[in-house]
């Protein structure tokens, strides 16, 4: 590239004008050389990339190759560019923040949670599983069940706040009460399908796509009903390991 696309503007995030994969591919790889790298510049490359004006989902793929990178993630990154590009950002929010916001049903108001309460990556991610536990519907699930996981919530919340060093071991597992408590079949299989449609084709790319929202267990549940129903398909490419050749199945939409 004889000029830079990604333009910075004054306390605005960067804009990525690339006219070409290749320009996408070498802007990408100039950014991801640095020390940490600048994850809002590979954001905007994402959402870029993953513009579907201008390129489709094998381009995607292609960009994901050259460069290295799970689709998922540049599709993690793209979503987060798309609802945080235009917002003020907090100095003592990292990117994780707003990554892990960008999958709550209200992500500004879990960013503004976060600055609030000065919370830690990790216990936003757990706050955004408790909001959604609280605000699931009875009708979708069993209420006793509901009332029984509010009720552990909430008691593992107060010895959280009475001893901190409690916390840093307790918070997954309040994460995973939340979970459970706001999962049905129904909802396991919307989250497939949504992690799939944003380039997750394997089990684990689902699972780390949903932030470990689902279980391997409730993944393949939900995957052959899915595949009954022909919503989605199964493809199972063979993957040399040394002197071996191991099946990893991979799944798409029909």
């Amino acid at each position: 590239m004889s000029v830079n696309p990604i333009t910075i503007m004054e306390e605005r995030l960067p804009v990525f004008r690339g006219q070409s994969i290749d320009d996408h591919v070498e802007a990408w790889r100039e950014v991801e050389s640095g020390i940490e790298g600048d994850l809002w510049r590979l954001a905007s490359i994402a959402a870029s990339i993953c513009d579907e004006a201008q390129y489709g989902a094998g381009d995607v793929a292609d960009f994901a190759a050259q460069v290295s990178c799970a689709r998922w993630r540049i599709y993690r990154l793209a979503s987060t560019y798309r609802i945080f590009g235009k917002s003020k950002r907090f100095d003592n929010l990292s990117f994780e923040h707003y990554a892990i916001a960008a999958c709550a049903p209200e992500p500004h108001e879990a960013i503004r949670r976060a600055v609030k309460d000065n919370l830690a990556s990790r216990d936003l991610k757990l706050w955004i599983s408790v909001q959604k536990s609280k605000g699931t519907s009875v009708v979708s699930i069993n209420s006793k069940r509901q009332h029984r996981a509010d009720e552990a919530v909430e008691k593992l919340q107060q010895w959280c706040e009475v001893f901190p060093e409690f916390a840093h071991h307790q918070s997954p597992i309040i994460s995973i009460i939340a979970r459970d408590a706001n999962s049905t079949p129904a909802t396991d299989r919307e989250r497939v399908v949504t992690a799939i449609k944003n380039g997750c084709s394997k089990v684990y790319e689902i699972q780390e796509y949903t932030d470990n929202m689902l279980s391997v267990s409730r993944i393949h549940h939900a995957i052959d009903y899915l595949i009954a129903e022909k919503v989605i398909c199964e493809r199972a490419p063979m993957v040399r390991e040394g002197n071996r050749h191991n099946k990893e199945r991979e799944y798409y939409l029909v």
